[in-house]
């Protein structure tokens, strides 16, 4: 019996040891674990960086600090123009304040350097020939003849597989609603965003466009299906131009677009760059709603064809050069007229 009894005594002293070695153990483990549901709900401005290619290719995701770390959030996705990278427009265009004033999630991703030749282009209020620039592209359709010729080795990396590696990872440390993903550029940023309008309408529930007077060409327009198998599917878009954006200007050859009605007149520029290509992506009868704002002649073209979107709007601005309007002289954020369009769709 005596045996018997050291017995159980040794068995119920070696369990309490190992469950109160355990304890601490689990606290550690706990621990981790929250720590790592922190660090998927980061609020403020977090860098990512991954390994794409071969090379490291960075962007940064703001989440406001006003909304629940569980919260599933509308996410924007802001692809800057050239020379420029995704923290700096995040911090210039208005969607990090956007975003504590909505409740949303921005990613804004950095476009890498290439060497770029033009034979004329429009710069800071200049015509310049010739110019050679060594500067952040994103990989537009035609990116490719846009490459300077003394430098033939040129690699081109495929932005669109890095817009699909940011969205997983998004989706992996962020709590955020998949069907409520949007994209918008400016100037090459919006080049990009164009082509997204055409190959990521899987991921995307709408665009929004600004500066630019020649978002594709018509054999672009059928490149749909290179990222997915998944049927095309017309999506609503909203594309803004400056009455005095010179770099569109000049491609127009002019100096200036009228902020009337005739802005979208038959054979007219922006008739036949902007207007025409969006309503055949889209899939849009050539009928608009038209209404002079205080700012802007808007243009709202909302009936489709068979199998064709809810809508475009397009904007020509008062007043408006080549920028991405964020308050100052111009008077109004563009943020403040995409994001009603936006939010008002759902993939």
């Amino acid at each position: 019996m005596k045996k018997i009894a050291l017995l159980s005594f040794l068995l119920i002293l070696i369990v309490t040891v190992a469950f109160a070695q355990q304890r601490p153990l689990r606290k550690i483990q706990q621990a981790r674990q929250n720590r790592a549901n922190t660090q998927t709900t980061v609020a403020g401005a977090k860098t990512f960086t991954l390994q794409l290619e071969g090379i490291n290719r960075e962007f940064v995701v703001y989440r406001s600090a006003k909304v629940p770390a569980d919260q599933k959030t509308p996410v924007v996705f802001a692809f800057h123009g050239t020379g420029g990278n995704g923290p700096a427009f995040l911090r210039d265009s208005g969607w990090k304040e956007k975003a504590d004033e909505e409740g949303l999630t921005i990613v804004s991703g950095s476009a890498l350097r290439y060497h770029i030749f033009s034979d004329e282009i429009y710069q800071q209020g200049e015509v310049k020939e010739n110019l050679a620039q060594f500067t952040t592209k994103w990989n537009i359709f035609r990116l490719p003849g846009m490459l300077d010729p003394n430098f033939p080795n040129q690699k081109l990396y495929d932005d669109v597989e890095f817009v699909l590696a940011m969205i997983d990872t998004v989706k992996k440390n962020y709590a955020v609603d998949a069907d409520r993903f949007y994209a918008t550029g400016f100037s090459n940023g919006a080049q990009f965003t164009s082509r997204l309008a055409i190959q990521l309408t899987n991921v995307f529930a709408a665009y929004g466009i600004c500066a630019i007077g020649n978002p594709m060409k018509q054999d672009e327009i059928k490149r749909t299906s290179e990222y997915t198998s998944e049927p095309f599917t017309a999506r609503p878009v909203m594309h803004i131009v400056g009455e005095v954006d010179g770099k569109v200007t000049h491609s127009a050859g002019t100096t200036s677009f009228p902020v009337d009605e005739s802005a979208v007149a038959p054979n007219s520029f922006l008739k036949t760059r902007v207007v025409y290509p969006w309503g055949m992506l889209l899939k849009l009868e050539d009928k608009y709603d038209y209404k002079r704002t205080q700012k802007a002649a808007t243009f709202r073209y909302h009936t489709p064809t068979s199998g064709g979107a809810q809508e475009f709007d397009f904007a020509v601005v008062q007043g408006m050069g080549h920028v991405y309007p964020n308050g100052g002289k111009l008077g109004f954020r563009v943020v403040d007229w995409f994001w009603p369009f936006l939010s008002k769709y759902k993939r």
